[in-house]
């Protein structure tokens, strides 16, 4: 014996799918869009080019800071390699040399155009210092 569903309520169950593939193809499609690398300062000298275009993350320590304006220019180093990183905009209150940062952006040129900056928490590298 054979169950007819209703016409309407078949339309309902198709849209219902469709509306379900298109939902899961977004968060995938969102998901490799957002995707970026996360490194160490010095991993990003080891092969250049495999970032080259991308997004990266990065953390080290701030050297060499080129202030003018909103417009910051530093080294970014960990173990005395690094990567140049420009940025544009406002900045933690306490980023300055010295210190432990994440900057967030893209990879070009053997520099990170960063689009954030974040500061790691004072408590943690202050403590370490004493």
């Amino acid at each position: 014996m054979r169950v007819q569903v209703p016409p309407p309520a078949l339309k309902k169950i198709v849209l219902f799918f469709i509306s379900l593939f298109l939902l899961i193809g977004y968060i995938l499609f969102t998901a490799m869009y957002n995707q970026s690398y996360y490194l160490e300062a010095n991993q990003i000298t080891e092969n250049p080019s495999k970032f080259e275009g991308k997004r990266v993350k990065v953390s080290g320590v701030v050297f060499n800071l080129d202030k003018k304006g909103r417009d910051y220019k530093f080294f970014l180093s960990k173990d005395g390699k690094g990567v140049f990183v420009k940025f544009s905009g406002a900045v933690p209150d306490a980023f300055g040399d010295g210190v432990p940062v994440v900057v967030e952006g893209t990879y070009k040129n053997d520099t990170v155009f960063a689009k954030t900056i974040l500061t790691k928490c004072p408590s943690k590298y202050e403590s370490a210092q004493k």
